[in-house]
């Protein structure tokens, strides 16, 4: 099945399965330049990473939407294994918009979902070339990480 004959019922509860466990971050990596110096760059990304034992679920998700990663994490100290399904592509990011924005997140990782979506969209109107290869300037992807990371914060009630 792909997202195109997925049911509405699929989409309620991939929201709902989402506001638990699922991730909307931008992440950093130092990338080396062709002229030797290093920048960070950043890029948005989605993610739902679960105990091996709840595979099925992952599965379910990777074979619904049709794309996105879906990758065994090896096992750390005293944790258990993972399985994570990650989405990555810009391409593959820009279809969970229109999912996100029909079915919206019922808790505060709206918030999160909110500064992630204008980070994808940004990059995906970024000038031309710049959409796979990433920006010039970074510097507007490190203000949505840095917004990301501020609404993420913990607030007491």
């Amino acid at each position: 099945m792909h997202i195109e004959k997925a049911s509405n019922s699929f989409f309620h509860w991939f929201s709902g399965f989402t506001a638990g466990e699922g991730c909307f971050y931008i992440h950093s990596a130092k990338r080396t330049r062709r002229d030797g110096t290093t920048c960070n760059t950043y890029r948005p990304r989605f993610q739902i990473k679960l105990r091996d034992d709840d595979t099925p679920i992952i599965e379910t998700v990777a074979r619904t939407l049709g794309f996105g990663r879906f990758s065994k994490t090896s096992q750390h100290g005293r944790s258990k294994p993972c399985r994570t399904f990650e989405v990555y592509k810009i391409e593959d990011m820009l279809k969970l918009v229109p999912i996100f924005d029909t079915y919206p997140l019922r808790n505060k990782k709206q918030d999160d979902y909110g500064v992630w979506r204008e980070a994808v969209l940004w990059l995906e109107n970024s000038p031309k070339g710049t959409r796979y290869t990433g920006p010039r300037d970074w510097s507007k992807l490190k203000e949505f990480k840095d917004r990301l990371e501020k609404v993420r914060a913990y607030k007491p009630r």
